[in-house]
């Protein structure tokens, strides 16, 4: 039995490939995302940097809300859902106004300061509410429908794929458009950006059409089986005393963060210490480059030595690559190699992210004797985002203490700034990370022997 749920493959590769193209949507639109917002608002627009995280830290607040709120929605049974299915119908519903609105954030009327902010704080609090309901329900269909980890395998690797293309689009794409102190150009890139977006939901439709299996029930559960209610609050406390859920969140966060800071302190690097913005393109090449090279490492190791040491690998090293690329960051020639290898060790946890997540999922649901994908996708995305609130008070407060002033050049630019920047850049992502290799080290325990007992049982429990 063991041998025939791991060898299981059930979709097609079209079905794989259209499931997958998520992947790009949620790369492409976030790393657009994290990296332009921030510095469009404090070095386009001058809106003080203390301003600009002052609204992220407000959506960071919203965020706690409204993640674990579209789970909870999404988990519930709606007339209106019944006939498409609840996650393909909540996909619809979000995941076009989500192109949408990432537009508007960049469509800034007027020239007043607090306009620019209340402008800011309202269109990416609706921004993050409709990627929450998008990103959760896409998510919740993965380890429902990919029950195999040969085919979760597969898919993963299609989803590496397209999230690398998606992460290294979205820093590459909107460079082409920019122009220094030219507004518009912004308006030019977020549009090419919200038309590639929508044109991904339409790839995704056929792979996520077919109804979810969330209304699976479990007929013969033993009176031993944890019964819990779909309350929230419930549902996460157990999944929180799990250590490996822990474990996996705690990474997942470090992860996060890393790119987020990382990738949005590339225009302050190369305009601010490089003194050419252009090598954001070489930048992004470099990653691109390192990370295709990377998948088929990283996937062999995955599925020959488990997901937990090849997670381990990829932010162990990458946090080391980052403290070194602290001490090079001014060297045109050292930022691009070091891009390189980030994208190398990086691939690991690109490649291997959705699998492990859906191991800890399935040991979840052994232990609750049901499935709340969208709830605990929900959670999972409520980390994600959190990333984005670390990264702008990051910048707040290390623009602030280091006399950071955004009408310099790389010339004129004070010392102090361009320390702040490198650390912003390098050694803030490489603790996060390094906190990741630490959670993955000491408290992960989900072997390959592990998870596929766990397989058998949610087989013989009709999971």
């Amino acid at each position: 039995m063991s041998e025939n749920i791991e060898n299981e493959v059930k979709h097609k590769f079209g079905t794989q490939l259209s499931y997958s193209f998520g992947s790009f949507f949620d790369d492409f639109i976030m790393t657009a995302f994290s990296i332009r917002v921030y510095s469009f608002y404090e070095t386009e627009l001058f809106l003080p940097g203390v301003f600009v995280a002052v609204a992220v830290a407000i959506y960071g607040g919203w965020n706690m809300i409204n993640d674990p709120l579209a789970g909870y929605i999404s988990d519930k049974d709606f007339k209106f859902t019944r006939k498409r299915g609840k996650r393909f119908t909540w996909f619809l519903i979000s995941s076009f106004p989500t192109a949408i609105i990432y537009l508007l954030i960049f469509m800034v009327p007027g020239n007043n300061q607090w306009l620019h902010f209340f402008w800011l704080l309202i269109l990416i609090c609706l921004y993050d509410t409709t990627f929450s309901f998008w990103n959760t329900n896409w998510m919740a269909v993965f380890p429902n429908k990919f029950r195999s980890q040969k085919e979760r395998t597969r898919v993963a690797s299609l989803q590496t794929l397209l999230s690398q293309i998606g992460l290294t689009l979205g820093m590459l794409i909107p460079p082409i458009f920019i122009r220094e102190g030219v507004k518009i150009t912004y308006v030019y890139a977020a549009m090419f950006v919200s038309l590639t977006v929508i044109v991904a939901i339409l790839f995704m439709i056929p792979g996520m059409r077919k109804k979810d299996l969330s209304h699976a029930t479990l007929p013969n559960v033993s009176e031993s089986v944890v019964k819990i209610d779909k309350n929230y609050f419930q549902t996460v406390g157990i999944a929180l005393k799990q250590k490996n859920a822990r474990a996996y969140l705690i990474a997942y966060l470090g992860q996060t963060v890393m790119m987020s800071v990382m990738l949005a302190s590339v225009p302050y690097l190369t305009r601010y210490l490089l003194g050419n913005e252009d090598l954001e393109i070489f930048i992004s090449g470099a990653v691109l480059v390192g990370g295709l090279v990377s998948v088929p490492l990283w996937i062999f190791v995955g599925r020959k030595k488990g997901n937990r040491i090849g997670y381990m690998f990829g932010t162990g090293l990458t946090s080391l690559l980052l403290f070194v690329f602290f001490f090079l960051s001014t060297n045109t020639y050292a930022v691009i190699a070091c891009a390189f290898l980030v994208g190398f060790t990086m691939g690991a946890t690109w490649s291997l992210m959705y699998p492990t997540f859906s191991d800890v999922i399935d040991e979840l649901v052994v232990k609750m004797g049901k499935r709340s994908e969208g709830i605990l996708y929900g959670f999972r995305t409520f980390i994600g985002r959190f990333s984005i609130v670390i990264q702008a008070i990051t910048f707040g407060v290390i623009h602030f203490y280091t006399n950071f002033n955004p009408y310099a050049t790389h010339l004129t630019l004070v010392p102090e700034a361009k320390l702040g920047i490198r650390i912003h850049t390098a050694i803030i992502p490489a603790l996060f990370y390094l906190f990741g290799f630490l959670a993955m080290w000491l408290r992960y325990d989900l072997t390959p022997e592990k998870t596929k007992q766990i397989k058998i049982q949610l087989a013989e429990m009709n999971l």
